[in-house]
């Protein structure tokens, strides 16, 4: 191969290893935030206090004030996951802007 075809045969491999670990890297942290969701919510159904919800998931105010809404609404726990999901790509897209 010449030159140019290597570089850019190097660079697409390149490309693509980082595709794929940012793939791997969204879908753990999709996985992580679920988890967390689940838990806060379920713990916002016992009344356990903010403080400790937030400490206990990192959660931040904002998504626990969200699954509250959810709670509010009596959303069955089925419709959580999508709920969940919602609110992941909106905070998916913004840390993708800060990139």
């Amino acid at each position: 191969m010449k030159n140019a075809e290597q570089k850019f045969v190097s660079t697409a491999m390149m490309l693509e290893m980082k595709g794929e670990a940012r793939g791997r890297a969204r879908g753990e942290a999709r996985g992580k935030f679920k988890s967390s969701n689940k838990t806060a919510y379920s713990l916002l159904k016992f009344g356990i206090p903010d403080n400790v919800i937030l400490q206990s998931t990192g959660l931040t105010q904002e998504q626990l004030d969200f699954l509250k809404t959810l709670e509010e609404y009596n959303e069955d726990l089925l419709n959580l996951p999508k709920s969940i999901d919602n609110l992941l790509n909106e905070q998916l897209v913004l840390s993708d802007q800060k990139i």
